[in-house]
């Protein structure tokens, strides 16, 4: 795998890109864009999957590490801006929630959202609206790009 492949792949994972980042990094490289979102899909679904089953354990870590109040805060946030979706729509809120390419929506505040709201299998929700997120960015940075 070329190594801007790799980076794709670990932007996709890190909370502050997910596939958003992800993907325009990996098309401004000039990389095959299947493979970018391929791969971008791909890493931003492994916290899909592996959040809703550890979210409990960072909560008690926080408390436990003095870092409540800030991750409380983080949590008032995501459901202020999340629990429309949620309410009007349910699971697909959450896909929605998701898939909006904008800063604080992505997997990581759609798995807090769902955590908060109690939410369960929420794992399909999370991986469609990455997989939605990502053909978005690819679609805007293909506008943005002309012809």
């Amino acid at each position: 795998m070329p190594a801007d492949l790799v980076v794709v792949f670990l932007l996709s994972l890190l909370p502050v890109s997910e596939s958003r980042g992800s993907v325009i990094y990996g098309l401004a490289q000039g990389l095959d864009p299947l493979q970018v979102i391929a791969v971008s899909i791909v890493g931003n679904s492994i916290p899909a999957i592996v959040l809703p089953r550890v979210l409990d354990y960072v909560e008690k870590a926080a408390v436990r590490f003095g870092l409540g109040a800030l991750y409380l805060k983080y949590i008032e946030r995501v459901r202020r801006r999340g629990r429309k979706y949620v309410e009007k729509w349910g699971y697909i809120g959450v896909t929605l929630f998701v898939a909006v390419p904008l800063p604080t929506s992505g997997v990581y505040s759609g798995a807090l959202l769902a955590h908060v709201l109690g939410l369960r299998r929420i794992e399909p929700a999370l991986v469609s609206g990455a997989v939605i997120a990502a053909l978005l960015v690819y679609a805007l940075y293909s506008v943005l790009q002309g012809p």
